[in-house]
């Protein structure tokens, strides 16, 4: 069961407590509080996207080694077989969409402006101010990039209370870890993580079957 999901159960509970036209609460054995509950969801949550940072930078990391020492082997294989067909053909980057203001919440932008407060150097002081600076600079990219899970992150990594937070930003920062997730998975089989990982005698297999040697007709 997701966080999502948990939250939507929890959301249900508080509602089906109340009856009558006034709204009037139904007496219940168990009072039940929203703080408790909402805290321990935030819990899963903050604990969850802190486990994928982790894990992305991880294979991130791998990823870009495994590319540098894929990639020489192919250009020195190429080299060597000047008849061998190099993948390594140029490609046109993909043209991002721009992100506007329009697309991110309001709630982020509230967000958003506390992470600014709370890297301020008037708010930190005797802290690390390049730190500082480079978290600032992340957050920027997230909201510019409109990666709401990396702007959550960031507002857990510097203890911004962020509890109040609506059951629709908690479903779009779940969506945003399912997608991580995935992509970490993609690189974890990516091409150049295979080859990095092969004994050598796979590795050469792999780089002569990649870069087929052109027969001539």
């Amino acid at each position: 069961m997701s966080i999502f999901d948990i939250f939507r159960n929890w959301q249900k509970n508080e509602l089906g407590q109340f009856s009558g036209k006034k709204g009037q609460k139904k007496k219940s054995k168990k009072s039940s509080s929203i703080d408790p509950e909402k805290a321990k969801i935030m819990r899963k949550l903050k604990h969850k996207s802190k486990y994928l940072e982790l894990e992305y930078e991880e294979a991130k990391e791998i990823l870009e080694i495994a590319k540098t020492e894929f990639f020489t082997s192919i250009q020195e294989y190429c080299q060597a077989n000047p008849e061998a067909k190099n993948p390594l053909c140029p490609v046109e980057p993909n043209k991002k969409k721009d992100k506007t203001d329009m697309d991110f919440p309001d709630e982020l932008k509230t967000i958003y402006r506390e992470i600014i407060k709370a890297t301020h150097p008037d708010h930190n002081q005797g802290g690390d101010e390049e730190e500082l600076t480079e978290t600032l600079i992340s957050a920027t990219h997230a909201k510019q990039e409109n990666k709401i899970e990396d702007l959550i992150n960031i507002s857990f990594d510097l203890d911004i209370d962020i509890s109040n937070i609506s059951l629709d930003l908690i479903e779009e920062v779940e969506k945003g870890l399912r997608k991580k997730e995935i992509k970490i998975k993609k690189m974890r089989k990516n091409n150049a993580v295979v080859w990095y990982y092969a004994p050598p005698d796979q590795r050469k297999i792999f780089i002569e079957r990649i870069c087929p040697i052109k027969k001539e007709e």
